[in-house]
């Protein structure tokens, strides 16, 4: 007989966050976008490569924020879950932005269907979003997108961005790793804001 967790299909909604300092820090992370993205991806579109560190100033500062806002994501994300996260005690559940990575899209660009997969959780950041943008498609379900607008979502989940009308659109990626066991050295807060 086979047992299992008799799952939902659709088992995490995305989480969604606006950033309080987002008009404060747009100019400067878009022009990071802009001067770092040089790959030329579907319909003409542009990415930055995957960095590991912050750049400047302002993605430390973006960085620190979405650390404050993860955890309660992930109790959200994971509720449902009955895994060894839940079992691991609050001072260990420590997690790493293994990377990250900006976008720009022009009008006739877009992404396919994809995951993130192997990573337990991703995100979007969505520096701007002028009128007519694209939106996102996480499994099935459209989420519009605001200048400021974090999505945070399950790895696993399917998703994509419709070709896009306008030009404009940019925005920050990353993925996520649990690391429960490597306590310090793994938060971001004490392992990546060092800017001066």
């Amino acid at each position: 007989m086979k047992h299992g967790l008799n799952l939902p299909r659709k088992t995490a909604e995305p989480q969604i966050y606006e950033c309080p300092f987002a008009e404060e820090v747009k100019p400067y992370l878009m022009k990071w976008v802009q001067d770092e993205a040089h790959i030329v991806v579907k319909g003409g579109s542009l990415r930055t490569e995957n960095y590991f560190n912050p750049q400047t100033e302002e993605l430390d500062r973006l960085f620190v924020w979405i650390w404050e806002v993860l955890p309660e994501a992930v109790e959200v994300l994971g509720h449902w879950s009955n895994s060894f996260y839940h079992m691991t005690p609050p001072e260990l559940r420590n997690f790493t932005l293994d990377q990250y990575w900006g976008m720009s899209y022009i009008k006739g660009g877009g992404t396919d269907e994809h995951t993130h997969f192997p990573y337990p959780i991703s995100f979007g950041y969505y520096i701007n979003v002028p009128d007519g943008s694209s939106p996102v498609i996480i499994e099935d379900e459209e989420i519009s997108l605001t200048d400021g607008r974090l999505v945070l979502f399950m790895g696993y989940q399917k998703h994509w961005v419709p070709d896009a009308e306008v030009d404009g659109r940019c925005m920050i990626a990353g993925d996520i790793t649990y690391t429960p066991f490597l306590s310090e050295i793994s938060h971001y807060s004490t392992r990546w804001s060092s800017i001066k």
